[in-house]
């Protein structure tokens, strides 16, 4: 079986680079796996890693996969689907194009909905920002947004969530052919923490993509109530802006200088993959304050891999994953006084991090990416029917 995965490939790091890899150890060197990439990427794989061509655009999407699908005498296409995966919002609908191209043509597709639902209505969001907020306004949001699940769903072969949660979601609106495959974690590197983070200043870390839906005000405020108790502690915020929010940043540092807390506060923007085990290795823990279940976590992997202990918002999607295990870990999802709270108690207990890093190195041992690319081949082979 030949398998192309497509994805715009942001990092070293990001989930289709490691689950590819791991697909391509399961499946041998007897099939091929390949990831189809935007032609604006010009990165040369490493060596050993599984071939990126740049094989598509925007709007010519769904033409330039197919067609190369069939060149590559491909069998089955593996979309990661994101409302912004292959470009901008409002063309996203093009996806169900190319699969209808992909199913004529007669590939397989499996499509991995990353973080359903796609909240865009949230405090300082697009519609937002430009006095778009009338209730009809947003329930068409709402109605597309939905409506793209189904059809998503009735076109793909199989549909991938991360957890039971967004399995729920999906079945909620109909998409009946939904499965749970979790993303994976990576194995904790030998002696990856040692000395480097263990007798520095604190440093408090938020890595991942700028986006209000990750509540970084509630760790902003809740690292305000903290900071006179841990004066010499810093709070680093890595991660470049998403295009829907491009005044978001700003607003952050402004409430940063509001609070009193910018001398204290680091916003790194957009880290290269060369810098990121500085980053993770650098830090004291890594704090999640999403506000609601909006995705599987990629940076989790990253603490796992570096051995960095966590603190995450207790949602749905936090509760399925991490519980009971890591339940020292958790605070209640949007009260920067409970964050606050698990803050404190964390930078004040070494004990309490080494056991939060040993549950989360427990964990990367039950999600690990040779079991999310065992169980992802075995599905591939149960589609002969499709």
């Amino acid at each position: 079986m030949n398998i192309a995965l497509v994805d715009r490939i942001r990092s070293e790091t990001w989930y289709t680079m490691l689950l590819s890899t791991a697909i391509q150890r399961q499946v041998g060197s007897g099939s091929k796996v390949i990831i189809y990439c935007p032609k604006s990427s010009v990165e040369s794989p490493i060596a050993g890693e599984v071939p990126r061509l740049p094989v598509w655009s925007e709007l010519a999407h769904p033409v330039q996969i197919a067609t190369r699908s069939i060149r590559d005498r491909v069998d089955l296409v593996h979309l990661q689907f994101e409302f912004e995966t292959f470009g901008k919002w409002f063309t996203s609908y093009l996806v169900v194009v190319l699969i209808a191209l992909l199913r004529i043509s007669r590939r397989k597709v499996v499509t991995t909905i990353h973080g359903p639902f796609y909240q865009l209505e949230e405090p300082g969001g697009w519609t937002a920002e430009r006095g778009l907020n009338s209730r009809l306004l947003r329930a068409g949001f709402d109605g597309y947004i939905a409506l793209m699940y189904r059809l998503l769903g009735l076109a793909s072969c199989k549909v991938i969530v991360h957890a039971r949660v967004f399995e729920r979601r999906l079945r909620s609106i109909g998409v009946r052919n939904c499965v749970v495959i979790h993303h994976g974690l990576e194995s904790r590197q030998s002696g990856s923490r040692g000395a480097v983070a263990r007798d520095q200043r604190p440093v408090i870390l938020f890595f991942g993509v700028i986006s209000p839906r990750k509540g970084i005000e509630i760790l902003l405020e809740a690292y305000s109530n903290i900071r006179p108790k841990h004066p010499k502690s810093t709070l680093s915020i890595a991660g470049g802006e998403s295009p829907l929010y491009p005044q978001y940043s700003k607003s952050l540092e402004q409430m940063a200088r509001r609070i009193e807390i910018s001398d204290s506060v680091k916003f790194m923007g957009w880290v290269p993959d060369s810098y990121l085990e500085d980053v993770f290795l650098n830090s004291t823990l890594l704090v999640m304050p999403y506000r609601s279940s909006v995705s599987a976590s990629g940076p989790l992997s990253l603490a796992s891999k570096y051995g960095l202990p966590v603190i995450v918002s207790k949602t749905a999607y936090f509760a399925e994953v991490l519980s009971p295990e890591l339940n020292e870990a958790m605070f209640d999802a949007g009260d920067p006084s409970s964050l606050a709270k698990a803050l404190d108690r964390v930078l004040s207990d070494a004990g309490l991090r080494r056991r939060i890093e040993d549950a989360l190195d427990e964990k990367s041992k039950m999600y690990s990416w040779e079991s999310s690319a065992r169980q992802t081949v075995r599905l591939y082979s149960s589609l002969e029917e499709c």
